[in-house]
């Protein structure tokens, strides 16, 4: 059966600032998430350091691929353009786009301690990928008060994979 000799989806995101805003053929890669292994939902814990200043406008480009070919034929699975502002501008510092084969591509935008420097989050709901198999593991959050006084959770630790099991 093809669908069983299929490789599993391991999405990973990238995210390239837009150095013309209205030209996403410019880009300057910020950085590449870790590849998540069997999951349509990933929830990546790579932050990227954004060096934005209030006012100027900063667009982002984030690209969901499918790293699970081991011959580099890799599939894109979505992308979405944000505006650093607007996310930042949002309750919660959060934004969602929908992508045009099926899914949601999520950022939050927060401000760090540092002086100026802020902290892009990414994760994905429900990508759209030729089989849906998915391996077990854990994962240690962080709750942490929004500006607004909304409590979240935050990953901070994602233990490997335990493959091919449904009994870990």
């Amino acid at each position: 059966d093809d669908e069983d000799s299929s490789p599993p989806c391991c999405p990973y995101a990238v995210v390239s600032r837009l150095v013309d805003e209205d030209d996403s053929q410019n880009e300057i890669v910020v950085g590449k998430s870790e590849v998540l292994k069997r999951t349509l939902d990933p929830d990546f814990t790579k932050l990227f350091p954004l060096d934005f200043v209030l006012g100027k406008p900063m667009n982002v480009l984030v690209t969901i691929w499918d790293g699970s070919k081991k011959d580099g034929d890799e599939t894109q699975l979505g992308s979405a353009i944000f505006d650093v502002g607007a996310v930042l501008g949002t309750k919660g510092g959060i934004m969602g786009k929908q992508l045009k084969n099926g899914g949601v591509i999520m950022v939050h935008v927060e401000r760090s301690s540092g002086m100026g420097t802020l902290n892009l989050k990414l994760g994905a709901l429900d990508l759209v990928s030729d089989q849906e198999v998915v391996d077990p593991y854990f994962e240690i959050q962080k709750k942490r008060r929004t500006t607004s006084g909304e409590k979240i959770w935050d990953v901070v630790y994602r233990s490997v994979p335990v493959e091919d099991t449904t009994s870990p």
